[in-house]
């Protein structure tokens, strides 16, 4: 892309200032950034756990619009000294075949050991689909102190979503005139309960 002329052009025309550099050089500074950002998140990791903090992550898979897929992989904590809230990016990891328990707890375990975070995970927040919750009891195995049932925690917008798509699925809408034959909008309140039971049964 940076090589193609018409791209060269556009960008030229935006600034007359750029030089156009090659696939080359773009590859080596991008490499050479990541290398940077990479030694600055594990020192922060690192002075996080040498402080007694733990960390928390968020695990969430992506596809793109030709169906590759990865997993993203985030880490939160709280900076003890300074209780300022941060976020890092820790991976997103491409995914090869089927999205397994065991293929998705190979490629988290395969982070954290990279950042040395096997033992101070102290929960993971992921979507509620039943392969989550697999992948995170083969993780107890992996991750001293982490168990399901203590570190596990079911993301609130995606349960939110859910009930939200169960009620909408239940409420029949059925249209009424009124005296001045105007078209007004009733819901059938025989629906309700039976929406609501569904939706308490997902959370």
């Amino acid at each position: 892309m940076v090589e193609n002329p018409q791209f060269i052009r556009l960008l030229q025309y935006c600034n007359p200032t750029y030089r156009p550099i090659s696939r080359w050089t773009l590859g080596r500074e991008v490499h050479d950034l990541y290398s940077s950002l990479l030694q600055q998140i594990q020192k922060q990791l690192q002075e996080h756990i040498n402080s007694g903090g733990k960390i928390n992550l968020t695990l969430d898979v992506w596809s793109s619009s030709k169906q590759v897929s990865f997993l993203g992989i985030t880490g939160h904590f709280i900076e003890v000294d300074t209780w300022r809230f941060r976020s890092l990016l820790l991976g997103s990891e491409r995914l090869h075949g089927s999205h397994s328990a065991d293929a998705l707890a190979r490629v988290t375990c395969s982070v954290l050991q990279h950042f040395q975070l096997s033992s101070h995970i102290r929960a993971i927040t992921s979507d509620n689909v039943s392969v989550n919750t697999k992948m995170l009891t083969i993780l107890e195995d992996s991750l001293t102190g982490f168990t399901v049932q203590d570190s596990q925690v079911r993301c609130m917008a995606h349960i939110i979503n859910h009930t939200a798509q169960q009620i909408l699925s239940h409420l029949k809408v059925v249209p009424s005139e009124d005296e001045d034959h105007e078209t007004n909008i009733s819901v059938s309140m025989k629906s309700i309960p039976i929406a609501f039971t569904r939706a308490r049964n997902i959370i």
